[in-house]
């Protein structure tokens, strides 16, 4: 059988939707575990773009790559903190919320080593994604008890609370300064990220949720 299929295949729709009865059988004939689709895309980065935890966990006993790259260059943590919003209705077990599906993702992923330095290939990783975007949520479950650092620039030179600064994410740059970015961190060609802090004049000051 062979790793790779159009874009939408079987494989891939069944891991976003967490249809186990297909994905079980596919995997017990013999299907690759690192089968992608046209885009590079496996199926646990299906799984985990439609929050789907148990689908994802059983991919990893199955020994799917927690770091694979699509030709985009994502790994699957990328993909989740694209998958920002609540997938299609009806692909959750009956009685679960669907933030919690997306915690127990990442919790998931991180522990099973998902490496949060990986940039894709625009040169920008997971936390670089959720600040971007002003994915609070993504942003905790990146930063709370495991190792990623908060200074690790983008390509293009920016680190995470570079971009919700400049994106104007007032409680992402306000977590991630507690959670210990720096200020002082400069923009390319640029400023102190300090100077465009509006909201405070000392890191100490800056509250948010916690």
């Amino acid at each position: 059988m062979p790793e790779h299929d159009s874009v939408g295949s079987k494989p891939q729709i069944s891991a976003f939707a967490g249809d186990m009865n297909f994905v079980v059988a596919f995997l017990r004939a013999g299907g690759p575990v690192s089968y992608a689709d046209a885009s590079g895309s496996t199926m646990l980065h299906a799984a985990v773009s439609g929050w789907q935890h148990k689908m994802a966990e059983l991919l990893v006993l199955y020994d799917a790559d927690v770091n694979a790259q699509d030709h985009n260059g994502d790994t699957p943590l990328h993909c989740l903190v694209r998958a920002k919003d609540t997938p299609l209705e009806g692909t959750f077990l009956c009685g679960e919320a669907p933030e919690e599906a997306r915690h127990k993702t990442f919790f998931l992923l991180l522990l099973k080593k998902a490496d949060t330095s990986i940039q894709n290939k625009q040169g920008v990783g997971a936390l670089h994604l959720a600040a971007y975007s002003g994915d609070l949520a993504a942003i905790k479950e990146l930063t709370l008890g495991y190792k990623v650092s908060l200074e690790d620039t983008s390509a293009s030179g920016v680190t995470a609370l570079g971009y919700a600064i400049l994106n104007e994410h007032l409680d992402c740059a306000q977590y991630l300064i507690k959670a210990g970015a720096s200020i002082d961190a400069k923009l390319p060609n640029g400023p102190p990220l300090r100077n465009l802090l509006t909201f405070t004049n000392e890191p100490g000051s800056a509250e948010t949720d916690t």
